[in-house]
C-alpha cells in the first residue's frame, strides 16, 4: 500500500503489534521514546492495544489463584474494642508503642 507521498506503509500482523506492545513495555521507555528508536508512527502505535483487544474479543484473561488462608500473623485488641490485624511480622517494640 503506498500513500501520496510514495512511501511504503508497513502493514504489521497483530502478533507483531502484540510483540512490539510488550517489547515497549519490558523496554520501560516512553512511548514516543520507542516509536521514535523503531521507526513507528506515535499515533499509530497508540491505537495497537485497543485494536489488538478488539481482534481477540476480550480484554480479559482468566487468571487462577490457589485458595490461600489469609490469617493474620498477629492480632491487637485494644480494650475499646477495636482491632488491628497484621499480615506480616511486626516487632514487639511496635506493637507495645499502640497504646
Amino acid at each position: 500500500m503506498e500513500s501520496e507521498n510514495n512511501v511504503v506503509k508497513k502493514g504489521r500482523s497483530r502478533q507483531e503489534k502484540e510483540r512490539l506492545i510488550a517489547q515497549w513495555k519490558e523496554s520501560g521507555k516512553t512511548r514516543k521514546a520507542f516509536c521514535l528508536e523503531y521507526g513507528i508512527n506515535y499515533g499509530t502505535f497508540a491505537t495497537w492495544p485497543r485494536e489488538c483487544k478488539a481482534q481477540t474479543g476480550s480484554a480479559f484473561k482468566e487468571v487462577k489463584l490457589e485458595q490461600a488462608v489469609h490469617m493474620p500473623f498477629a492480632q491487637v485488641n485494644f480494650p475499646n474494642g477495636i482491632r488491628m490485624d497484621f499480615f506480616q511480622p511486626v516487632s514487639s517494640e511496635f506493637l507495645r508503642s499502640l497504646k
